[in-house]
């Protein structure tokens, strides 16, 4: 088994700071550790974030305000407040939720031995100069390490200095109960850390925060943007958020990108799908809100990541995976296609993305296990996290 990547670097980084609130110059390791009961189903009242002394590290990106976690209906949201913005171009950043799915702290050591009880994990990344853009990465102990598309399960909020993820609930427990540490990791070596609450440790009340089960505001202080269908993105290649999108298990760069939503289906279930899943990652990345649609751009990815090779696998529509294929395809339109109305609860499929999933060969379905839907966001470079946990 493979070592996260983020497990021997945090803990070396703490111990040459010496102190987890010690403070220095920019580019530094924060950790900021939260431990939280999430309660599945929804609940009406919105919840109260927890707080994080401001100005206690004087790093402004590297200083925690507040943080929130919640599971609202099929979907888990967690976020994190800062001083400044996270993800600066210029520096490094890394926020891990280390996770405690089954609620004992005798089992799971996904986080090495930094947080023993540990068996699952989120980590949301961005490295200046690395190979892969932002990433946004999900494990659950034993399990392939699940990479999503920050463009639709991401948002930083620069206004409240906000990083936001969420995800089906079903990627991490059937029940949504579970508690959480939280590692944020920003610049450099040296620095300031910060750590919320002080002295984290499955296991011990004071060592965590509670989330009951409710609603989280919007993430995002600005206009809301409108969606745009494929036709428009085909046509208004100025106008693109992002340089090129991950479809499955390819990355392809705009000029493929706009190669395929020129070509004519022709019945082709596959380029079906991908004419709509390229317009809802678009719509996404450029500000639409994206919690609705995630499921189904989760659930669309892992068809797609079933075939080998490129894009178009040539899938009958009227075979019984092309009916899958454009089944996902309408819920992706209705998105693309509602304008303002793209915010609406009621588009996508709104549960965990597998419920026409099975487990065969591509002629049948993707296999849920290794979806690679990554998205390569344009200036932001980054790495994923290794869990200690084989990948498949």
């Amino acid at each position: 088994m493979n070592e996260r990547r983020c497990g021997s670097r945090v803990r070396e980084q703490l111990t040459n700071a010496g102190h987890r609130r010690s403070i220095g110059a920019p580019g530094s390791v924060i950790a900021l550790v939260a431990a939280a009961v999430l309660a599945s189903g929804s609940a009406s009242a919105q919840l109260v974030p927890w707080g994080d002394p401001l100005g206690d590290v004087s790093v402004a990106n590297a200083d925690i305000v507040s943080g929130s976690g919640a599971v609202d209906g099929d979907t888990v949201h967690l976020r994190v407040t800062f001083g400044e913005t996270p993800f600066p171009n210029t520096r490094t950043h890394f926020i891990d939720w280390c996770l405690d799915l089954d609620q004992s702290a005798e089992t799971g050591d996904v986080c090495s031995g930094s947080y023993p009880g540990a068996d699952g994990a989120v980590s949301f990344t961005s490295v200046p100069g690395a190979p892969t853009p932002v990433m946004l990465e999900v494990l659950r102990q034993g399990s392939p390490t699940m990479v999503l598309d920050p463009a639709t399960h991401a948002v930083i909020d620069d206004t409240t200095h906000t990083a936001c993820v969420f995800f089906p609930r079903s990627l991490l427990s059937d029940d949504g109960i579970f508690d959480y540490i939280v590692l944020s990791i920003f610049g450099g070596s040296g620095g300031a850390n910060d750590l919320a609450p002080d002295n984290p440790a499955f296991g011990t009340p004071g060592g965590k925060f509670t989330s009951e089960a409710g609603t989280l505001p919007p993430c995002g202080g600005g206009e809301s943007v409108e969606c745009k269908t494929q036709g428009f993105w085909k046509n208004h290649l100025d106008s693109w958020p992002v340089s090129s999108l991950r479809l499955g298990n390819e990355d392809y760069g705009q000029t493929e990108l706009v190669g395929l939503l020129r070509t004519p289906p022709r019945g082709d279930a596959s380029l079906i799908l991908a004419h709509q899943l390229i317009a809802a990652k678009l719509n996404v990345a450029a500000g639409a809100p994206g919690t609705a649609i995630a499921p189904s751009v989760t659930a669309s990815d892992a068809w797609l990541g079933g075939f080998s090779g490129r894009l178009p696998y040539v899938v009958r529509a009227s075979s019984p995976s092309g009916r899958e294929a454009t089944i996902l395809a309408e819920e992706l339109a209705a998105y693309n296609e509602g304008g303002a109305s793209c915010t609406s609860d009621a588009i996508g499929r709104g549960g965990d993305g597998t419920t026409i999933l099975s487990s065969g060969d591509p002629s049948s379905n993707a296999q849920m296990g290794g979806i690679l839907v990554g998205v390569v966001l344009t200036g932001l470079v980054g790495v994923g996290l290794r869990w200690k946990a084989m990948r498949r």
